[in-house]
């Protein structure tokens, strides 16, 4: 479902007076969206399988649990990830724009490099351990 469909010449006057550091095509609003359930799944696939994830698998067994106790443990996990990714997404989603100028609603313009600087720090260190991990195995 699209949200913006044509841009009025009073959007494109307001976007001209836009500082180019501001507004940019990869911030702008998508014109036309269309998630399939490959989307999705992708995405949901990018976030569940890691090298982290198979460590947890692992130390389950480790810690004694029984298969039917590990696959349940990370239905559970999988399903949270799940929820957390698409909660987090959704103003994204609804609005078609990146993460970033959602974030400028309650940081500002320049205070939006708050959380974009610690979601790079996180990818940073995620990166890392996967890394570490698939040395080690």
């Amino acid at each position: 479902m699209p949200i913006h469909t044509e841009v009025t010449p009073a959007q494109a006057d307001a976007r001209a007076a836009y500082s180019p550091r501001l507004c940019n095509e990869d911030l702008a609003p998508t014109r036309q969206q269309n998630w399939t359930w490959y989307n999705i799944f992708s995405f949901w696939m990018s976030d569940v399988h890691s090298m982290g994830g198979y460590v947890v698998a692992a130390s389950f067994f480790t810690l004694g649990l029984a298969s039917w106790q590990v696959l349940l443990c990370l239905l559970a996990g999988i399903g949270i990830v799940q929820l957390c990714a698409n909660l987090v997404a959704k103003p994204s989603q609804m609005a078609g724009v990146p993460y970033a100028v959602i974030c400028r609603q309650a940081f500002g313009v320049f205070g939006a490099n708050i959380p974009a600087v610690i979601r790079g720090l996180i990818a940073f260190a995620w990166y890392g351990i996967q890394t570490y991990l698939a040395a080690n195995a």
